[in-house]
């Protein structure tokens, strides 16, 4: 297993405006890459579901390069189960699930903002979410908008209702009201960690990323999956 060390907010959003999907060097079919004809049912117009219509370009039919091929990494040992759950995605629907019943799913959509994301920036126009915000969606509150790593994961794994069974609210875990904390929402209280290894320092700051993504470095990065 792979530990990545990134300091600060490496993959925050930033005000980036130049969309990859918007590059007709990279991806010279422009909206008819995604979008074409009637669409299938239950989409907006596009020529296949979500979920396998991404690998169109970011899988083995898109040249199956290391860095862009994020459909090997779904056949890991441990992944997100987008192939598995992804048709459960809703357009407006309300994260953290308020629903204890509501089963658990994960959708490319979830995490990625296809028609803003950059290469540099891509979580950027993701919903994100913080304890104590009103629940954004369907309740026609808009959503916050990540703007740190964490708010992101916090969506699907903070205080949901429909938390696996002996999974943790990892923000509750994080709090910086606690008596001490990895530092991903702040700097650390401990003045003194011997453990910590370079370049790390007890004033730098880590994000979900530094220690979940892919275990083969020189593959597409991401929490997608890994061995």
């Amino acid at each position: 297993m792979c530990i990545f060390i990134m300091i600060g907010t490496a993959f925050a959003l930033g005000t980036e405006q130049d969309p990859s999907h918007m590059d007709m060097m990279k991806n010279p079919d422009g909206c008819a890459a995604c979008h074409g004809g009637r669409g299938i049912s239950g989409t907006p117009l596009l020529k296949e579901k979500v979920n396998t219509l991404c690998f169109n370009c970011h899988g083995e039919r898109g040249g199956g390069r290391a860095r862009t091929d994020v459909e090997s990494v779904f056949q890991k040992r441990y992944v997100h189960p987008v192939l598995e759950t992804g048709m459960r995605h809703r357009k407006n629907e309300v994260l953290p699930e308020l629903n204890v019943s509501e089963p658990r799913h994960v959708s490319c959509l979830d995490c990625h903002s296809a028609h803003i994301v950059s290469e540099g920036q891509p979580f950027r126009g993701a919903k994100g979410y913080r304890p104590g915000d009103p629940r954004g969606g369907g309740s026609g509150i808009p959503p916050r908008r990540a703007e740190s790593v964490f708010e992101l994961c916090y969506l699907c794994h903070s205080d949901s209702a429909n938390l696996p069974s002996g999974s943790s609210d990892i923000a509750a875990d994080f709090s910086t009201s606690n008596p001490s904390f990895h530092p991903v929402e702040a700097t650390g209280r401990n003045l003194s960690v011997p453990s910590l290894r370079a370049p790390l320092t007890e004033t730098d700051m880590i994000t979900c990323l530094s220690c979940h993504g892919n275990d083969e470095p020189w593959g597409s990065r991401g929490p997608h999956g890994s061995n």
